[in-house]
């Protein structure tokens, strides 16, 4: 089976960037051709766009060049580097100041497709969606990401393929909680979720 692409949410633009790291966008766009310190992910119409990694690095990189470093000299440098780096100079990370946000993941091609029409749901998650169905994907394919507080599948129906591969993503832990959003389940199916601690929730959900 293939490994899922997993899109990074939220999304921020140059503006944003700017706005949230104190840096002009003229100098984001040169610092992204001089030291490739840019956006990592690219819209289907091929605009740049900044994930919440990307932004947090940035602002890393703004707080000591704002205390005298030379940005040819740390641009290179990884992240646990500068955060060292501002301890040294008994700098406050500014990201670090930020509320940490939970990770999710949101694994379905309708529910994707959902959360692209309702954003606002993912803005205080730091959310990666999986256009895939359940049964294309494998556990190792998580093995990318880092830990995970919650898997959000969408699932058709539920039938016993579905509750054991779902109860196999729990017992290896895949997140620290799982969250099926399905259109059709029987009483039985529902039942075993709920003896495995699976939460079920209609879909689609109620934005609210």
């Amino acid at each position: 089976m293939n490994a899922a692409l997993f899109e990074p949410r939220p999304l921020y633009g140059i503006g944003t960037v700017a706005r949230l790291t104190g840096l002009k966008p003229d100098t984001l766009r040169v610092w992204e051709r001089r030291y490739g310190l840019g956006a990592s992910h690219k819209s289907p119409t091929g605009r740049r766009q900044y994930t919440q990694s990307d932004l947090e690095h940035l602002q890393l990189i703004a707080s000591l060049k704002g205390d005298g470093a030379r940005i040819g000299e740390i641009a290179s440098s990884e992240r646990k580097t500068l955060e060292m780096l501002l301890r040294q100079r008994g700098l406050r990370n500014r990201s670090a100041d930020s509320p940490v946000k939970p990770r999710a993941v949101f694994l379905g091609v309708a529910l994707c497709d959902w959360l692209d029409k309702h954003q606002g749901c993912v803005s205080n998650v730091s959310a990666h969606l999986a256009r895939t169905e359940l049964a294309d994907i494998d556990a190792e394919a998580f093995d990318t990401l880092e830990q995970n507080d919650v898997l959000v599948v969408e699932c058709g129906s539920l039938g016993s393929a579905q509750v054991a591969k779902l109860q196999q993503f729990q017992k290896i832990g895949v997140a620290a909680r799982i969250i099926v959003a399905y259109r059709f389940g029987n009483a039985h199916w529902l039942e075993e979720l709920g003896k495995s601690q699976i939460a079920v929730m209609e879909f689609p959900p109620d934005p609210g």
